[in-house]
């Protein structure tokens, strides 16, 4: 609404493109995001809790790793298996950085998620190949020193020679449709 109140009042077109950046996310909203909806069983709570209170100061590997609302809700779904323990996180001697943090979150997400391979049009996909294909973007994405995906720029993600035959077929058979039209 703030947007269409302010063009309403300009002429002309804007000519610019609008950008939305994310904020890091605070504690105050993390902590209350990963404890709705979770278990109070005493066990299961001590575990929460001590991710909690690391993430509650700031100079921890994990408060770092949590700021966007990907890693929180990778952290959610991975963590809603009750088989594995959320404090883990904490762990200095494992986690280095906070993003050996994320890596392992997005790791564990994959495994879980293609633990059993989904099927799309009658095939599976493999986690191997999830890993392979989300490799495949990022190298695309730092190659063009951009975090941005833009859905009208992945035809440049196809090889130019792939391209060239796929319009040469498309060119082929609109002329060999006109063809058969004339006669």
């Amino acid at each position: 609404r703030d947007y269409e109140r302010l063009v309403s009042h300009v002429d002309r077109v804007l000519r610019v493109d609008l950008v939305v950046e994310l904020e890091p996310v605070s504690a105050d909203y993390s902590v209350p995001y990963l404890m709705s909806d979770r278990p109070k069983s005493s066990v299961r709570w001590a575990q929460w809790a001590q991710l909690l209170d690391a993430i509650r100061d700031p100079r921890t590997h994990v408060a770092k790793a949590l700021t966007t609302p990907l890693s929180l809700a990778l952290v959610r779904d991975v963590y809603s298996n009750v088989a594995r323990n959320p404090a883990e996180l904490t762990e200095t001697a494992r986690f280095s950085s906070p993003e050996s943090i994320e890596t392992f979150l997005l790791d564990s997400f994959l495994a879980e998620a293609y633990g059993t391979p989904p099927k799309l049009h009658g095939r599976t996909f493999s986690r191997l190949q999830a890993m392979s294909w989300l490799a495949y973007i990022a190298q695309k994405l730092e190659s063009r020193g951009t975090p941005n995906i833009a859905w009208w720029e992945l035809h440049e993600s196809v090889p130019a020679v792939s391209r060239r035959i796929i319009r040469g077929i498309a060119v082929a058979i609109v002329a060999g449709g006109a063809m058969w039209i004339s006669d």
